[in-house]
């Protein structure tokens, strides 16, 4: 089951690195957080102007060595334990990454992950979090800060069923055409009781 926390995203056309910011989630209630913090990465689209650049490269050849030590073998040994099954219900999030823009806002969908099916009764809280370096993304200016937002999981849908379909049609088209068929899409729900 997964739910999502739309952060919008401010494009500009200033040439800069790629941008990054957090969100954490909190408070979670009946089940624990197993990944409380997902990056998101605001990818810059500017281009620096073009520059013409001379390389000069200068190589200069060692003489051989006059002697040969040959170090006696070692053997490493690592041993890595596994962490703990997870216990109970368990919210996590996954990072993300969107191209910035130029004008405008865009959206990046932070994705919520719940490790089975929701009741309804599953919340958590969401912030984002400013970070620090010349890659943070500035709240304000860059995205929209996310604020104690509650994010809820749906209930999930047990009916044994056939698959349902709908669909998505697109009209009114300004400054653009509709493609053919007529700007039209399906949607299947695919049962999975």
């Amino acid at each position: 089951m997964t739910a999502g926390v739309a952060v919008h995203i401010t494009g500009d056309t200033t040439i800069e690195p790629d941008e990054t910011f957090n969100l954490i989630i909190t408070d979670p209630g009946i089940f624990t957080v197993s990944d409380g913090q997902g990056t998101a990465t605001i990818i810059n689209d500017d281009n620096p102007p073009l520059s013409t650049t001379t390389t000069t490269t200068t190589t200069t050849t060692a003489p051989p060595p006059t002697t040969t030590t040959t170090a006696p073998p070692t053997t490493t040994t690592t041993t890595t334990t596994a962490p703990p099954p997870p216990v109970g219900r368990q919210v996590s999030i996954a990072n993300r990454s969107k191209v910035e823009g130029n004008t405008g806002t865009s959206t990046i969908q932070m994705v919520l992950t719940l490790n089975g099916p929701a009741t309804g009764n599953e919340t958590v809280i969401a912030n984002t979090v400013a970070l620090s370096g010349s890659e943070a993304a500035a709240a304000g200016s860059d995205y929209v800060p996310v604020i104690n937002r509650l994010v809820t999981f749906p209930a999930g849908d047990t009916t044994v069923e056939p698959d349902e379909r709908f669909t998505l049609r697109l009209t009114n088209p300004s400054g653009a055409t509709l493609e053919t068929p007529c700007g039209t899409a399906n949607g299947i729900i695919k049962n999975n009781d």
